[in-house]
């Protein structure tokens, strides 16, 4: 959807409207039927481009607007718009909560949320303070230690079948270090 030349959402407000369908009561989903765009993983959000006064183009969300509309400003830099109906399309400020992308994410149906809920690994033992580490990875997850360390034992007791550790001396003095250096028959 295009909106008219102007200086903000507020005025163009009818424009808006026009694009959403309330079906049944006014408790149930305002469904957005103008522009869309897809996100990452394919679902479709409502989306509006309007020309400010100086010529700039802008574009934003649909459930964003409406949180704009019902609040009177958007959310602040880094809280997300949840949409609690789970319909992606909804922009009925009933269904919508500003939250942080940490708690967007714990209510979703996505991986990231399915394994915020896990309270045991896949062998069964409990994630409890003293059995997960932090990796490193993208978002840090949790591992269980008892799992790690057992794949850590078999991993070094197959490398011992082939290959041996030698203590390499290091030439500016340092710490010798341990490599593993294939077996010779």
């Amino acid at each position: 959807m295009n909106m008219p030349k102007g200086t903000n959402i507020q005025d163009h407000q009818a424009n808006y409207w026009q694009h959403i369908r309330i079906f049944g009561a006014p408790a149930e989903c305002w469904t957005w039927v103008g522009g869309t765009r897809a996100n990452r993983d394919g679902q479709r959000y409502g989306q509006v481009s309007w020309k400010e006064q100086g010529g700039r183009s802008k574009n934003e969300a649909t459930h964003r607007i409406a949180v704009r509309l019902r609040d009177g400003v958007f959310p602040s830099c880094g809280f997300w718009v949840d949409h609690l109906c789970r319909n992606t399309l909804c922009v009925n400020p009933l269904h919508l909560e500003v939250t942080t992308p940490k708690i967007n994410s714990a209510r979703g149906l996505g991986p990231t949320a399915a394994n915020a809920a896990k309270t045991h690994c896949d062998n069964g033992h409990e994630f409890t303070k003293d059995n997960i580490y932090r990796h490193g990875g993208v978002g840090g997850g949790r591992r269980c230690k008892a799992c790690h360390s057992r794949l850590l034992r078999k991993y070094r007791d197959l490398k011992l079948k082939t290959h041996k550790q030698i203590r390499v001396k290091r030439e500016d003095g340092g710490l010798d270090r341990r490599v593993w250096v294939p077996r010779v028959p």
